[in-house]
C-alpha cells in the first residue's frame, strides 16, 4: 500500500519516475505533459462512462488551469485510445500564450479548439455544445483590490452564461467545479488561515 501511495505521489512531479519495488520507470507520453501510469490509470477507472462521450463537444472553462489540464489531458487520452471522436472547445484568456507557453504539446490538435475570453465575455462556440464542464475561477496573482468583485462577477454572471448556453444548446450535463477560493479568507486570514 505505502508503495502505491509514494507513486501516485510522485505522479504530481513533472518529471519521469523510477519504481524500485516494481523496476518500471513511468514516462510522459509524446503529446501529453502527464504520466502514462496517471492517464492508463484515469482512462481505466472511467471506462464503463467513455462511450457515453462519443462523439460528444464538450465547452470546457478553466482548460489552462491545474485541474483543467488534467481533464483536458486525460479527455484527449480517451479519445486518442478510444476513437471517441470528442470536440473539446476550452476557454482561454489568451490562447497563444497558453499554447507557446505550457501547452506548446498540444498545438495542431484537430479535436481541440481554444475560445478566446472570460467567463463574461467568451464568444459561444459556433456548433452545438452537448456537455459544459465549468473549473474556470477569477484569479488574483496581483492581490489587487477589486479582486473580490472580478470574483463574485465572475462566479455568479460567469455561471449564468454558462447555464444560458446548456439551455440554449439543450446540453446532456453541466459539471459545476469549485475550490477553496469559493470559501474566502475569515477572520484569521493575517495569520495566514483559510476556512
Amino acid at each position: 500500500m505505502r508503495a502505491r501511495l509514494r507513486q501516485q505521489a510522485g505522479s504530481c512531479l513533472g518529471a519521469d519516475r523510477y519504481s524500485p519495488e516494481e523496476g518500471v520507470m513511468s514516462t510522459i507520453p509524446a503529446g501529453y505533459s502527464l504520466f502514462a501510469d496517471d492517464l492508463r490509470h484515469i482512462d481505466h477507472q472511467l471506462e464503463s462512462d467513455w462511450e457515453s462521450l462519443r462523439g460528444a463537444h464538450l465547452f470546457i472553462t478553466g482548460g489552462t488551469g491545474f485541474f483543467g489540464m488534467w481533464l483536458l489531458e486525460s479527455l484527449l487520452w480517451a479519445n486518442a485510445r478510444r476513437g471517441l471522436g470528442l470536440h473539446l472547445s476550452v476557454l482561454s484568456r489568451d490562447p497563444a500564450r497558453f499554447l507557446a507557453g505550457r501547452a506548446r504539446h498540444l498545438k495542431g490538435r484537430g479535436e481541440l479548439a481554444l475560445i478566446e475570453g472570460g467567463l463574461l465575455n467568451f464568444r459561444p462556440p459556433a456548433f452545438p455544445v452537448t456537455h459544459i464542464i465549468h473549473a474556470a475561477s477569477e484569479t488574483d496573482p496581483d492581490h489587487s483590490a477589486n479582486w473580490p468583485s472580478r470574483h463574485l462577477d465572475a462566479v455568479i454572471d460567469g455561471t449564468r452564461r454558462l447555464l444560458d448556453l446548456a439551455a440554449e444548446h439543450r446540453v446532456n450535463a453541466v459539471l459545476l467545479t469549485s475550490s477553496g477560493a469559493a470559501y474566502g479568507q475569515n477572520d484569521r486570514a493575517e495569520r495566514g488561515r483559510w476556512i
